[in-house]
């Protein structure tokens, strides 16, 4: 893949140092964002169940309602949850990148304020990105390691710059370009040492016999492992921007190479699955199907079963057996 002109980074010493030090302020208000989507999400999701899945159950245990249309409103009540649990993750996703982005800190109420207000680019732009990096790996995985990584710094984009949808997404590349290997490497090493980490708890669990203990505390680690990954990201993203300059990305004509590229690993996708399943279906065909137990197997089965049950309920059934070789 093309890099174009590189850009020297500052050390990787001071991005973990700059990380810790905004991880120290923003940590606290990152976490309670978090606990008060996760909490609304619970609620939401057991008010829906109380209120729609418990009247159609007692509506289908009484027989008030038809099996079809029972079927339809499952359905629906399906639809309905997604809705809502997408809701919910959109607008605290977006609260979140909203706080640990912004220059100055933001109060909890503000930032799920703006979380609210970015809803639908917010939405747009993570379907975009999906949909974009999903056909990338299509072809051959690679290319969607790749697009994947260079698409990382979208939603800071979008916050800190104003971007939005494919913009926001060649933003992100534009600051990538020629410091692709440079930011892989760095968010490897940070997840080796999250892993490292992790690990580390789950061997002093065995080792101590306090699995239930060490497994909380794996927990909390992780919570607090994410929100020092988002700090190191945006601090990443700062350090990027600065090298770069602030500056509208190029969109006019990109669309259509993304998008034909992006067809192509769908396709390639379908292909894929095309093959094994037709592979599959030879596979299948070729297992005999007309084989039978052979008459041990029999003796063995008819034995067990009047062993269970009786002699008087079984009497013919040995003669009325097809014979077996």
């Amino acid at each position: 893949m093309a890099e174009g002109h590189k850009h020297d980074l500052a050390p990787i010493s001071m991005l973990f140092s700059k990380s810790w030090n905004l991880f120290l302020d923003r940590a606290l208000y990152l976490i309670v964002i978090m606990i008060i989507g996760a909490a609304i999400g619970i609620a939401g999701v057991l008010i829906l169940g109380l209120l729609f899945g418990g009247s159609l159950f007692a509506s289908f245990k009484s027989g008030a309602i038809d099996p079809v249309v029972l079927s339809g409103a499952g359905v629906l009540l399906v639809l309905l949850f997604g809705a809502f649990v997408l809701f919910v993750s959109t607008w605290i996703n977006g609260s979140i990148y909203s706080l640990i982005s912004a220059k100055q800190k933001q109060e909890i109420g503000e930032s799920l304020s703006i979380g609210i207000k970015h809803f639908w680019p917010m939405l747009w732009l993570t379907i975009l990105n999906g949909l974009i990096v999903l056909g990338f790996t299509g072809l051959f995985i690679v290319p969607g390691i790749y697009i994947g990584v260079a698409f990382m710094f979208v939603y800071y984009v979008h916050f800190a710059e104003g971007a939005r949808g494919f913009g926001a997404l060649m933003r992100s590349k534009d600051l990538i370009k020629g410091n692709w290997w440079n930011v892989f490497g760095r968010f490897l090493l940070l997840i080796v040492g999250i892993y490292a980490v992790a690990i580390l708890l789950m061997l002093l669990g065995e080792l101590f016999n306090a699995p239930l203990l060490f497994s909380v505390v794996s927990q909390l680690f992780s919570i607090l492992a994410s929100v020092y990954a988002m700090a190191f990201s945006v601090e990443m993203y700062h350090e990027l921007a600065a090298s770069k300059g602030v500056h509208k990305p190029e969109v006019v004509g990109r669309q259509w190479k993304y998008a034909v590229l992006s067809i192509a690993g769908y396709l390639m996708f379908g292909l894929i699955a095309y093959s094994a399943g037709s592979m599959f279906v030879k596979l299948m065909s070729s297992i005999p199907t007309d084989e039978t137990p052979d008459a041990e197997q029999w003796q063995e089965f008819l034995k067990q079963i009047e062993s269970e049950n009786g002699n008087s309920n079984f009497e013919g059934l040995q003669d009325a057996l097809p014979v077996l070789n």
